[in-house]
């Protein structure tokens, strides 16, 4: 007996009645073992096969596709697992699962192969089948999901067959257009065009014909019952093997998108009138406010005196805010800052209402007590918004500052070291709301050279969301941070510019007395 077989003798009974093929080649690749499964998918005996070989059993084709692999097997000693095989047979291919082993001795001598053949055809055959109908449930829910993703999206789908000249459409683009079915032929299609529009669809049809480009379009379609609707609709050329067959795309209902930005053209252009309307208006009104401020201050002896305006640009209404600064009997110099709340015309009369009022009774007498006093009462009488002020009387002779304020920030003052304060007092109430026989609290500060007190409007440190004692802290700290000496018509002029428009809540108006 051949080794080989004394090493596959146990399990021979097995073997024969196996339905998997099995056969054992020595290393001339003669078939030392073949059971019956393997004998009848060859159509000869197994006893035929023994002591042959391949080449003497079976057609060149056959020997070419099998004797290899068991030769490489040989040669490397490796197995060949669940190798895929395919063979034509007279009854079609046959398709085979193939695994490859080398057989050893009980000292590990390389005897031969056993190679095992399991026929899968009809395994593989039920396998394609599920596959295909896998296939085909693939592409029916396909299907189904394109139309509902086209019915959700709102657009419809198209194509034109160039060899068979037929049109076909969705369901969603039909329904976009109102057609019971869908148009058979070119020509179908275009007679929903527009009567007008139809040069324009037709030059989308040849840009993707002709000039096989990808090309989009926007054309109004009649839909039945009348009503004219306007579609964009986009397309591609499909090519197979170099030639082109079809054109496809799709069509989405624009009119709806369009109507909104024609309402929103005609909005844009209705602002930008308003906003142009607006803007003269607020030219005309920032006019006046600074045709009330005086152009020029008076020059004071011995002393620096420097004004700053600065309106808030984010907004088109102007304020009621004012400077004033003139010249009194003795010498004299009146400063004058003042807020009316609010931001409109009436404000900004306001504000010159007040001015002059105030130039009058400082005139009369210029003492901060009385002017504030007779100012208050002039503000009730009027039945004026919020009115706030600082009124001072600066004598250059002496130094000397004597000041009343109505509801207003308080001064700061930067001393020639460079230390600064506020001048907290007096406090008096704002304009309009204090008894007419009461006169306001007065307060004096005598400057040093090189002092300068600042008088501002809460413009200058207004924020949102920001507490006012704070920001009049921070003013004075700035004012103090400052190494330089004190320049009046420099300090205004960083001051405004340090403040960013966007932060700006209220105009600007600034005043700053420095002695020499």
């Amino acid at each position: 007996m051949h080794p080989l077989v004394d090493q596959v003798r146990l399990l021979i009974p097995v073997l024969d009645d196996s339905p998997i093929g099995f056969a054992v080649f020595d290393h001339e690749l003669r078939y030392i073992y073949v059971n019956d499964a393997l004998a009848r998918h060859h159509g000869r005996s197994a006893h035929e096969h023994i002591g042959r070989t391949m080449a003497e059993l079976f057609s060149a084709d056959h020997v070419a596709a099998v004797e290899p692999p068991i030769r490489e097997v040989l040669s490397s000693g490796r197995p060949h697992r669940d190798v895929a095989l395919s063979l034509p047979t007279n009854g079609g291919p046959r398709h085979f699962s193939i695994n490859r082993y080398p057989v050893h001795d009980l000292v590990g001598e390389l005897l031969g192969v056993a190679v095992t053949v399991q026929d899968v055809t009809e395994a593989r055959r039920v396998a394609d089948l599920e596959a295909e109908t896998a296939r085909l449930r693939e592409n029916a829910e396909l299907a189904y999901r394109l139309e509902a993703a086209q019915r959700i999206a709102g657009f419809g789908s198209w194509e034109f067959d160039l060899r068979t000249g037929r049109a076909l459409w969705s369901r969603q683009l039909c329904a976009i257009t109102g057609a019971e079915e869908a148009p058979r032929t070119e020509a179908e299609a275009l007679s929903y065009v527009y009567a007008d529009d139809v040069h324009v669809a037709t030059n989308f049809y040849r840009t993707l014909v002709d000039l096989h480009r990808t090309a989009t379009v926007e054309c109004r379609v009649v839909r039945r019952g009348g009503r004219v609707i306007t579609v964009r609709s986009t397309g591609e050329p499909v090519f197979e093997d170099g030639a082109l067959i079809k054109i496809w795309g799709t069509t989405v209902d624009v009119s709806a998108q369009r109507a909104v930005e024609e309402s929103a053209r005609r909005a844009e252009r209705a602002a930008e009138l308003a906003n142009a309307e607006l803007a003269a208006e607020h030219a005309v009104l920032q006019m006046f406010q600074r045709s009330v401020l005086p152009e020029t201050v008076p020059e004071v002896p011995g002393a620096q005196l420097a004004v700053a305006y600065q309106p808030i640009t984010q907004r088109i209404e102007i304020g009621g805010d004012w400077y004033d600064a003139f010249g009194l009997a003795g010498g004299r110099v009146a400063l004058v800052v003042g807020d009316v709340s609010g931001h409109d015309l009436r404000a900004a009369t306001a504000m010159s209402q007040v001015r002059n009022a105030v130039r009058a009774y400082a005139l009369e007498d210029p003492r901060p007590c009385t002017v504030l006093q007779r100012t208050s009462a002039f503000v009730a009488l009027l039945e004026m918004d919020l009115v706030t002020m600082l009124f001072g009387v600066y004598d250059p002779g002496t130094a000397s500052l004597a000041w009343s304020r109505a509801g207003h920030p308080p001064p700061v003052l930067r001393t020639a070291d460079g230390s600064a304060r506020s001048l907290d007092g007096p406090k008096g109430m704002v304009l309009g709301y204090r008894p007419a026989d009461r006169p306001y609290p007065e307060d004096a500060v005598t400057l040093a050279p090189g002092d300068l007190v600042l008088w501002y409007t809460d413009g200058l440190i207004e924020r949102r969301g920001y507490d006012m004692h704070l920001a009049v802290e921070e003013l004075r700290r700035q004012l103090a941070a400052d190494p330089r000496p004190a320049d009046a018509e420099r300090l205004v002029r960083e001051l405004v510019a340090a403040v960013p428009a966007i932060d700006q809540e209220d105009d600007i108006c600034l005043l700053a007395l420095r002695r020499d």
